[in-house]
């Protein structure tokens, strides 16, 4: 893809996306603007876990204070059992 068709399809987003008072914003920003710190709702959160941390499509923002909470518990969900063996997937 060209930069410029690049540039055009953004501008096209732009334009079709819902106007929000007289300013028209585009689905990106809208999705930073609706980011929250998954532990304390705190706005635009530093810190973002998808897959393969999470399940497909899901997403979980954190700020710095939560960020070591949340990661050590995602890698820990992650690790093998300690007797190696294979977790009942039932």
């Amino acid at each position: 893809m060209q930069l410029n068709a690049r540039l055009q399809s953004d501008i096209d987003d732009c334009l079709s996306a819902p106007a929000v008072g007289n300013r028209r914003q585009h689905p990106v920003s809208h999705d930073y603007e609706a980011r929250r710190c998954h532990c304390c709702g705190a706005l635009y959160p530093a810190f973002g876990f998808g897959p393969p941390l999470t399940r497909p499509g899901d997403e979980l923002w954190v700020c710095g204070r939560h960020r070591g909470e949340i990661e050590q518990m995602l890698t820990e969900e992650r690790q093998p059992p300690a007797d190696n063996r294979q977790r009942s997937l039932l």
